[in-house]
């Protein structure tokens, strides 16, 4: 039990609970006989994905580690495996083109044996070498054995792992509360709290023990990919996969049992990264409770909050590289999504030991430009925001990693088909209502004009005009905001003569804007799944403090009854739910669905409920609608559990424009005076199916799978209201070119910079 009162009230709290339960000696089953014994090691299993995958996955058996927590030999092998540094496998891997990511580490399914595994996601190449590749495992595992346990590098483990028990960020208390209720089948009441960060005991007896069982005479293989799909003649049982088991040639783990070395492969150096500095800086004693603005001119816009909260030596910096060329059509959104995948990856080797350390940096599209973080302990912030400005700066195309890259980012597009069905109907709504979206296949049609001299021109265009939007949180006063902002400025400036972009090119998306009384319909098919889904959008219109609030306080009265009646009374399907939707300016109530059913079918069903919620609404009581305005003000009031939380929040608004850092608080306000009979017209106004100024969409995904194309009404349910017919959407950009698009909302902060001659 999590709870703000004190031990003896959760004691009491949990004596009054749980005392009824039957106390029947039952011990925690365990299962010490490894599923994987004798007979299951040395084969290889093939397996034909339904997405286009690559991947050779190595497993391990190995007993239960969890006895030997204060050594944790898992934790220690998987983070040399694992490595990404300089000597590691995975950068070798890399640099051979063999490999785009690798993932080692342990494995507990049940109490009672585990795993250790390494899985490798292959490049084409890859694939073709996947002997090679496995050979290089093994030689990094005999380098292992070879080298023996190193005292130096459990330290390093030790310190980082202590360092983030430390200053651990606060959970949400039921993931708190849950994680805790499972480690006490692992570990002792006393030491659950800590027993998965403090490793104090250097045990070189343990520690070989585990690696020694990284050997080829213990190990299956699995290999994940297309071109295994003439082989695999069996079907899985249960999700009808279809995969193929041989043995793996006795010449094969001959070789690896006798690998041989490879100078490229070494332990990592090192860590220079790992903060030494934890001070906490001085408190201003004024300093607001949300995000001021701290500079603004026609290049640059800063706003900062010092932590007051969580007194952890963190801090988060964000920028926004707004310039809309990015965005402008498909050849740029390519391009741009391939630079920042080609900047990662050279900066891979450096900035991997800043992520074991705790200080981690991102690099991403947007629909304006590219977002740029750099987060973790403030003590080596700076080192690797100076070094992303640097490499930043300094960029040049790789061409043997672009074409590996490449076809990595087109094969993810092309993954996309075989997405669940409820992500291509909320994608398909996101399509239609917004300004500028481009789809997959758009991007795919402009594929070949993606080149290295495409991404190499990229920067000078995209860097040289821009505006940035800066948001600094954390263990930070105002001046070493002001520096670190000064950093990004500077470079840009330096390399690329970076000027501001007009403020008329400033602009964010817009929604569009649908007809009063109209219902559109969007329809996909789905050929891989069996389910199929809707995603309906009932548009409210722009945002507004009040407006706002009713909205949320009418979701959370309808949010219960809607997966009780959808999911639970009438099985529609495993995935119900009914929210708000939020643009930069509009909003409105949405409900999605997935199910066996089909999309028309499954819409009616939703009208009858939101038809069955009028009645609902209007005879609640008193008492209950006053239940329903706590629960949303006591949501709105909860506090953020950590920094990033914190900071995501006032993000949101910065990347909305509206600045409305208070929020909650406003919005609180407002609740306190709603009445039933408000909320009443408002549903009456934008949801009900004779509401005047009703704008509804639907976005179907229809799978050609599905049997049941006409199911019957069943019995007991109430009847859909006079089912308006729909208006299909056959040409998106036609129809967006026909409708309106609604304006933003005016922000909360005046953000007008002070021209020149107002200064004088």
């Amino acid at each position: 039990m999590v709870g703000k009162e004190s031990l003896d009230e959760l004691e009491e709290m949990a004596v009054s609970l749980f005392s009824g339960v039957e106390d029947k000696s039952v011990e925690a089953p365990t299962w010490p006989e490894h599923p994987c014994g004798p007979d299951e090691v040395g084969k290889c299993v093939r397996v034909t994905p339904i997405k286009e995958l690559r991947k050779l996955k190595l497993q391990f058996p190995v007993p239960d580690l969890h006895p030997w927590y204060h050594t944790d030999p898992g934790h220690y092998v998987g983070h040399l495996v694992g490595h990404e540094g300089p000597g590691s496998l995975f950068a070798e891997l890399k640099r051979r083109g063999w490999a785009n990511s690798l993932i080692g580490g342990p494995c507990a399914p049940v109490r009672g044996y585990q795993f250790i595994n390494i899985s490798i996601d292959l490049t084409e190449e890859g694939e073709r070498c996947v002997d090679e590749v496995a050979d290089h495992v093994f030689q990094y595992l005999a380098m292992l054995r070879e080298r023996g346990p190193q005292e130096w590098v459990f330290e390093e483990c030790r310190q980082l792992r202590e360092m983030s028990f430390r200053f651990k960020d606060k959970e949400k208390p039921t993931n708190y509360a849950t994680n805790l209720a499972t480690l006490l089948y692992y570990y002792p009441m006393e030491e659950v709290l800590s027993a998965e960060y403090i490793t104090d005991k250097y045990d070189p007896e343990v520690l070989k023990k585990v690696t020694d069982l990284l050997n080829p005479d213990n190990v299956r293989m699995i290999l994940v990919g297309k071109v295994y799909e003439s082989e695999c003649d069996s079907t899985e049982r249960w999700y009808g996969v279809q995969y193929n088991v041989q043995d793996i040639p006795e010449t094969t783990l001959e070789r690896w049992r006798n690998i041989e070395s490879n100078a490229a492969l070494h332990l990592p150096e090192p860590n220079e990264f790992i903060p030494s500095d934890f001070d906490i800086v001085e408190r201003d004693a004024e300093a607001p409770k949300v995000p001021v603005m701290i500079s603004n001119t026609p290049l640059c816009r800063v706003w900062f909050k010092q932590d007051d909260t969580f007194k952890l030596p963190k801090s988060i910096v964000k920028v926004e590289l707004f310039n809309p060329l990015a965005y402008s059509d498909p050849h740029m959104v390519n391009v741009t999504q391939l630079f920042t995948m080609l900047f990662k990856d050279a900066l891979n080797d450096y900035a991997y030991a800043a992520s074991v350390a705790g200080v981690r940096y991102n690099l991403g599209l947007s629909r304006r430009g590219m977002m740029m973080e750099v987060a973790g302990f403030s003590h080596k912030l700076d080192v690797l925001l100076r070094k992303v400005m640097d490499v930043l700066v300094d960029f040049k195309v790789d061409r043997e990693r672009f074409d590996i890259l490449k076809e990595k980012y087109l094969r993810s597009l092309r993954n996309f088909s075989a997405e669940q069905p409820y992500v291509h109907a909320a994608h398909k709504m996101h399509v239609v209502l917004s300004e500028k979206y481009w789809e997959d296949e758009d991007l795919l049609e402009v594929a070949d004009e993606l080149t290295a001299e495409a991404v190499e021109r990229l920067l000078p265009l995209l860097l040289s005009k821009l505006h940035l939007e800066c948001l600094l949180e954390g263990n930070l006063t105002r001046d070493r905001a002001l520096e670190l902002v000064q950093v990004v400025e500077t470079r840009l400036r330096d390399g690329f003569g970076t000027r501001p972009i007009p403020a008329a090119l400033q602009t964010i998306d817009r929604e569009t804007m649908l007809d009063d009384g109209k219902y559109y319909m969007l329809q996909k098919s789905n050929k891989v799944h069996k389910s199929s889904s809707i995603d309906v959008y009932y548009q409210c219109g722009l945002q507004s403090v009040r407006d706002n609030t009713l909205l949320d306080l009418l979701v959370q009265m309808l949010n219960e009854p809607c997966f009780d009646q959808l999911r639970t009374k009438e099985q529609l399907g495993y995935i119900v739910f009914c929210t708000v939707r939020r643009s930069t300016s509009t909003q409105g109530l949405r409900v999605i669905v997935q199910s066996d059913k089909p999309p028309e079918y499954v819409d009616r069903r939703i009208e009858a409920f939101l038809h069955s919620m009028v009645d609902h609404l209007r005879d609640m009581s008193s008492e209950e609608f006053s239940n329903h305005k706590e629960a949303l003000k006591t949501r709105k009031l909860e506090k953020p559990k950590n920094l990033v939380e914190e900071f995501t929040r006032h993000w949101d608004e910065i990347v909305i424009r509206q600045y409305c850092f208070g929020r909650e608080l406003d919005e609180v306000e407002q609740l306190k005076t709603v009445e039933r009979e408000e909320l009443l017209k408002f549903f009456e106004t934008h949801i009900c199916h004779t509401a005047p100024r009703r704008r509804k969409l639907a976005s179907h995904v229809l799978s050609t799978l599905c049997e049941d194309l006409s199911p019957c009404l069943p019995d007991g349910l109430c009847a859909p209201p006079v089912y308006q017919d729909a208006e299909e959407i056959m040409n998106v950009p036609a129809f967006k070119a026909i409708h309106g698009h609604f304006p933003h909302v005016p922000p909360a902060v005046d953000v007008t910079v002070a021209s020149p001659q107002a200064k004088l």
